[in-house]
């Protein structure tokens, strides 16, 4: 169970460490303190109730599921039953625009190979031509785990795990519990509507009445959560060694310095206001860093339209890493930099929208204009980022302490995605 997660494990070993210094907060510290402990108590508990309301009709928990969706899901089950429950979800993931579909994990090459499919598939879910997008989606989830499984065993074969170290999506109630109600036997020919993806009955023929949003969704479901799984797999090595390297013992006095340096860096948070910036008038548009001297958030970004308007795609993968996988090289993302753009020729860019929305993170929108190679037709694109200052493990940190750098994060960049 996601309790059981030894990161979780050791936040509730770490808060119970804070415990013991609690005559050392203010009042209001406190206050803070036990808000945020109730907020990771609910977070659990709402993720179990979501595998408890809704795992064994076939969908799936995963990391980077939306939270509130999740909630709002519950809430439903809880005030009107399931099947109100089932319509929040089945509203989500047929909503091309709040279904979160651009991070999947085209870094990996099961993923990669599998673009025009995973983009046929998506073309037909969101069109709602369920006879189509169902044995697809089955066929590249199948297809992407035989790829990835070290054993190179099928989504449905018998013995394959899927399960990964520290993370939701690699928990048993996960994909694991889920494979398994996909990979139930069909052996008779059924007439009656399924809800459920049942891998054997649909490809076999033996489910006739398969084409529905139910298991349409579902499907869509399980491949963000096969991405996640990828991810993590990816990374396990070096996140057992990150948690190790974090977790190590500390003493009380240690402790104690880790709240006074807390209460400083809420200080600077506390402190810290937006300030409000007339795009129009307070930034201009080029294509140097020099230019925007109160704007060091924007480095990341005006370096990355740099490098692609002079194709100099080394350059552009040191600000590419969140655009396909925090977890390979450069030398890979530049490669990955020159299939996806060698063809796009960027001409100009215009920043439209920005917003300091934390002292750590900047929302902008820009608008740009590029051309095919083999084309002098001008194509114009929003594209629209999130700019996060992190340190190296990759959380968000305070600019002011200088321990980190700012990040560029793709929020909604379909466009470029265009072949």
């Amino acid at each position: 169970m996601i309790s059981e997660l030894p990161s979780i494990v050791k936040l509730y070993e770490y808060i119970d460490n804070i415990n013991l210094c609690i005559n050392f907060l203010s009042d209001q510290e406190r206050k803070e303190y036990t808000n945020t402990c109730e907020r990771i108590e609910q977070m659990d508990k709402e993720l179990r109730d979501f595998i408890s309301n809704f795992s064994d009709d076939g969908w799936c928990v995963y990391d980077s599921i939306n939270f509130e969706l999740v909630q709002e899901a519950n809430s439903k089950v809880k005030k009107d039953g399931k099947e109100f429950g089932t319509n929040v979800l089945l509203e989500y993931y047929l909503d091309k625009d709040r279904a979160y579909i651009n991070h999947l994990n085209y870094s990996n090459d099961a993923f990669k190979v599998r673009r025009e499919l995973i983009n046929s598939f998506m073309d037909h879910h969101f069109k709602q031509d369920f006879y189509a997008s169902i044995p697809l989606g089955l066929l590249i989830c199948d297809g992407i785990v035989n790829d990835v499984n070290p054993e190179n065993k099928g989504l449905f074969a018998s013995g394959t795990q899927m399960t990964s170290w520290n993370c939701i999506v690699g928990i048993e109630e996960s994909l694991q519990k889920v494979k398994g109600i996909f990979s139930k036997g069909r052996n008779k020919t059924r007439k009656e509507m399924i809800k459920v993806p049942f891998r054997n009955g649909i490809l076999h023929g033996r489910d006739v009445n398969f084409a529905n949003e139910y298991v349409s969704c579902k499907i869509l479901v399980f491949l963000l959560a096969l991405s996640d799984w990828t991810k993590m797999v990816e990374s396990e090595d070096k996140r057992k060694a990150d948690f190790d390297r974090e977790n190590e013992d500390i003493s009380e006095e240690s402790l104690l310095e880790q709240l006074l340096q807390l209460k400083r860096d809420k200080d600077i948070v506390s402190s810290w206001e937006p300030r409000k910036i007339d795009v129009e008038k307070d930034i201009k548009n080029f294509f140097n860093v020099e230019e925007y001297p109160n704007y060091p958030y924007l480095m990341p970004l005006i370096n990355w339209l740099k490098a692609w308007k002079n194709k100099n795609y080394g350059e552009m993968a040191k600000y590419s890493k969140k655009l396909f996988s925090q977890f390979i090289d450069e030398e890979k993302l530049a490669r990955e930099c020159n299939c996806y753009f060698s063809n796009k020729i960027l001409d100009t860019f215009k920043i439209i929208d920005l917003k300091e929305v934390a002292v750590s993170s900047t929302c902008i929108m820009i608008e740009v204009t590029w051309h095919r190679k083999d084309s002098d037709e001008a194509i114009t694109s929003d594209l629209e980022f999130k700019i996060n200052y992190c340190n190296e493990s990759s959380d968000l940190a305070l600019p002011q302490k200088a321990n980190g750098e700012w990040v560029l994060y793709p929020f909604k960049i379909n466009d470029l995605w265009v072949p």
